[in-house]
Parts: C-alpha cells; structure tokens; sequence
C-alpha cells in the first residue's frame, strides 16, 4: 500500500512557514517522527509514504495539528496560497486535519473557518467517538502511541505480582480542575496507601465559570511530585496498586451542544496493565469501553458512568473511591481481576489497523468539494 503525500523541496509539509513559529502542526523534529502524526501511524501499519513536492502526484494533503492552533489565529490553512487550493480543488485531492491527539466538533468555529476559507470539505480525524459523522471520522490511536512502555522488557513485573503496596494509584500531568480534585482527595484521606504522579499545580488557567459548573469542590494547592521519575519507575509503582484510577480524558465541556467522548491512547494503555480501573472521564465512557469488550470488576460501582451532570458524577466517583478503600479484601479481589489478563488480550485483539485501513479507504474513495 502506498502514499504519496506533499512535502516541498525543502521538505516540509504544506501550511509551514520559513521562519515563523507555527504550533498549528507537527513537523519531524531531528528526524524524529511525533508519535501520533499520520505518516507515522501508516508506516507503523505497513503503508508506504512516499514524498512529492509537485502536488499533482500526491494523493493526500495532511495537516498533522496540533492541539495549540485551536486556540489561536493560526489557522493552518491560512498559510497556504490561494493558488494551490485552486489546484488542489481541480484535482480532487483530499484534504485531512489529522488530530487524534485532541478532539474537537465538526462544527468548531476554526474548522467551519478552514473549510470555508479553501472551498473544500476538509475531512477531520480525531478521538471524539460521539461526534463522528459526514466528513468527521474517528480513530483510536493506541496500538502506535505508548502501550509498549506499560510491557517494557526494562521491568519485573514478576517481582511485584503479589506486592500490593497502594490502594489506589493515579498518573496525570495536566491541571484540569477535576484531576485536581481527585488527586487531593486521594492525598488528603490516603496518604499511606496511594500513588500518584502530579506535575502541574499551577491551576490559574482554569476558566472561573468551572466553579458555576462544580459548586462542591475548590482548588486545592497540591505539591508535584518529582518531575524527573523515569516512566519505568512510574509504571512500576502504579503495577503495584489495587486499583488505577484514569484521567487521562475530557471530563466536562463548557459548549452544552458539544458532547465528547475523548478516547485517549493513555486509558488502553492503563487498561492493558490489566488492574481494575477507575475511568475519571466524561459520562459514558465505562459504557464505551465495554463495548470494545474491556471488561470491569462488578465489585466497583460504576453507575457513576450514566450521570450527566459532572459535579453529581464526581461526587460519585470520590463516593466510590471512599466505599472501595475500606473493603477488607481490596488486594484479593484486584489480583484475581488481573490474573484474567482479559484486558490485556481484548487489546491483542481489536483490530487498529483495520480501523486506519478503513479511515484511510473512506477518505480517498469519498471526496465531496463544494
């Protein structure tokens, strides 16, 4: 399988400027490939990406983004020249924002902009499941993005089987307002018997209108831990809890007509570990998840996962918490869930190449120009 996407003489992508910082998208860095950009997916599935500087040859336009042109006037497409949308329309190329790292609507002012503004209808790929539909595909990035790491050859995960040293354990390095809260409540009333890993306390970025939305909760001032651990270190404490408390997702939204359900690479690779987990995330995600055949413990309460209003759902989740750390036999029941290791080969088996394979066939099969 092949591909032939636009790089020019100079081998950038389209939409960069010489000289000018550009955050709308990811470039190889030092020959280093970004994880999660399109080209290194496709490799990874056995497709082979050939560059072409003569846009006539290419069969695919990709703006690999990222996250930080949505919150500005960058909009990538603005750095293309007029001309070359004319060609692209002429030829039907298709045009793809690839952002599996985020999720936004289809109807996101800086999307509808982007579209409007070449005259194409830009297929737009991310890991919003709910709102996929028309020129918005959905895509699941976790079998290319860090699952390795949670199975390195680096550690002994037969050393620490029966070792069940916290209660519970949990990894975020974002400031959102509710990982704030679960991590202060896990620190306050379990200092002896929980993990985590916190490395941004500065929580001044939150928006004011979130404590409208969580009437129940303040801001604690939390102390981060030491940066520099090694991801190794990290997840072998984590492999030594009862139970992994994941937050690695959206969990509120402040547009009432935008509904995500943030799939992030992180939540399989916390599931692949094969502990019980805990998903601290938008409402219906234990939902999802089990339909992709994950399966949960049914001695944890997960009825959490149906509420809709975020400040009753977190006050479920601490509830939760709260009722598990005093149950006599926490280390049992978590072992006997992970010698199942049904997690794990449920990952084994989807199928993510398919997926992309799918993606990718839809999109060069299905090009609709205004």
């Amino acid at each position: 399988m092949k591909l032939v996407l636009y790089r020019d003489r100079q081998g950038n992508p389209l939409g960069t400027t010489p000289g000018l910082q550009h955050n709308g998208i990811r470039i190889r860095t030092r020959g280093q490939p970004d994880a999660d950009m399109f080209e290194h997916i496709a490799e990874h599935y056995g497709w082979s990406i050939i560059y072409s500087s003569n846009i006539n040859e290419c069969d695919l336009v990709v703006f690999n983004l990222d996250r930080n042109h949505i919150y500005s006037n960058l909009n990538p497409v603005l750095f293309v020249k007029k001309e070359r949308w004319q060609t692209i329309r002429e030829l039907g190329i298709p045009v793809v924002f690839w952002h599996t790292g985020e999720c936004h609507s289809s109807d996101a002012e800086w999307y509808r902009f982007a579209c409007n503004h070449t005259g194409i209808n830009i297929w737009y790929v991310d890991s919003n499941y709910r709102t996929t539909g028309g020129h918005h595909l959905f895509f699941d990035s976790s079998d290319t993005v860090g699952i390795a790491e949670y199975h390195t050859n680096d550690i002994d995960f037969s050393s620490i089987e029966n070792a069940y040293d916290y209660k519970f354990s949990t990894i975020t390095s974002r400031s959102e307002f509710h990982k704030n809260v679960i991590v202060s409540h896990l620190r306050e009333k379990y200092p002896d018997s929980v993990y985590t890993k916190y490395t941004r306390p500065n929580l001044a970025e939150i928006q004011e209108d979130i404590y409208e939305l969580f009437p129940d909760f303040i801001i604690k001032d939390i102390t981060p831990d030491n940066e520099h651990l090694s991801r190794g270190h990290i997840i072998k404490e984590m492999n030594k809890s009862c139970i992994v408390i994941t937050m690695n997702t959206y969990f509120t939204n402040f547009d009432p007509t935008y509904d995500p359900l943030y799939i992030t690479e992180k939540y399989s690779c916390e599931l692949n570990m094969d502990k019980p987990v805990i998903p601290v995330g938008h409402w219906g995600t234990v939902e999802y998840l089990k339909a992709q055949g994950y399966s949960f413990p049914d001695w944890i309460d997960y009825s959490f996962d149906n509420c809709r209003n975020d400040n009753d759902r977190l006050k479920m989740i601490i509830a939760e918490i709260d009722r598990l750390a005093v149950i006599d036999n926490l280390a049992e029941l978590s072992e006997q869930f992970a010698k199942t290791k049904s997690n794990s080969l449920n990952f084994q088996k989807n199928n993510m190449k398919k997926q992309f394979t799918e993606c990718v066939n839809t999109i060069l099969s299905n090009t609709i120009n205004k």
